[in-house]
């Protein structure tokens, strides 16, 4: 694997800035189109707060940067070992999958728990916060894949926020459609349990919507 850091140059910060999430999508493939019927096999997240939008990326192969990107690439193979204590973070499209009338289909968390309040005939005065909403619901869906992630979260840590709705359209074979999708931020402090377990969701990343910029978990030594 590899990991890299991507800085958008003076050209590539002017497509940016007239970029939809999905035009964004699209540069991103550019760094690792190498033939029309490649799969996918590459995670990213983009991180504003300082100057300009900087992205991290995770990739079975290294990115070939063209006149929009500057990158900075290095192996990356953790080594994850039992009792180790990280700090995590991680933007995902938290959703349930459910079968409906024979089709699958996906619900996003947020909205469903808004939707079990409504069947509750609470008045909008008895919900909870918006805030509080986003946290219980994120929380509850992140633990739920803790032994699977070989991992336990400290639960005074774990923080789910930040929930944004995402709404493009998608251009594919021939045709567009409307997509929407739900993203939430995570972060907290999580031990490992099983290294081998962390290791492969740290590779195939978490959660639908990879393409988007969900999914690549992230992780740090804790403070101490």
């Amino acid at each position: 694997m590899y990991f890299s850091r991507l800085n958008l140059t003076r050209q590539g910060l002017s497509v940016l800035l007239s970029a939809s999430d999905y035009g964004l999508h699209r540069a991103m493939w550019t760094l690792f189109a190498d033939r029309p019927d490649r799969e996918r096999d590459f995670l990213y997240r983009r991180m504003d707060g300082g100057s300009q939008p900087e992205f991290l990326c995770l990739s079975a192969r290294p990115p070939v940067g063209d006149g929009r990107w500057n990158v900075e690439t290095k192996p990356f193979e953790p080594q994850f070992r039992a009792g180790q204590v990280l700090e995590f973070s991680l933007r995902a499209n938290p959703v349930r999958t459910e079968w409906v009338d024979g089709k699958q289909k996906r619900r996003d968390v947020v909205m469903d728990y808004k939707t079990r309040l409504k069947a509750q005939n609470l008045s909008r005065e008895e919900w909870p916060t918006s805030a509080s909403i986003v946290q219980e619901a994120g929380a509850a869906w992140i633990e739920e894949r803790a032994a699977r992630w070989g991992v336990a979260f400290d639960c005074r840590t774990l923080r789910a926020d930040g929930y944004r709705i995402l709404d493009f359209t998608k251009d594919g074979r021939g045709q567009k459609r409307q997509v929407r999708l739900a993203t939430v931020e995570f972060s907290g402090v999580l031990e490992i349990k099983t290294p081998d377990l962390l290791r492969a969701v740290v590779r195939t990343g978490v959660g639908p919507a990879k393409g988007f910029g969900c999914g690549l978990l992230l992780l740090k030594p804790a403070r101490a």
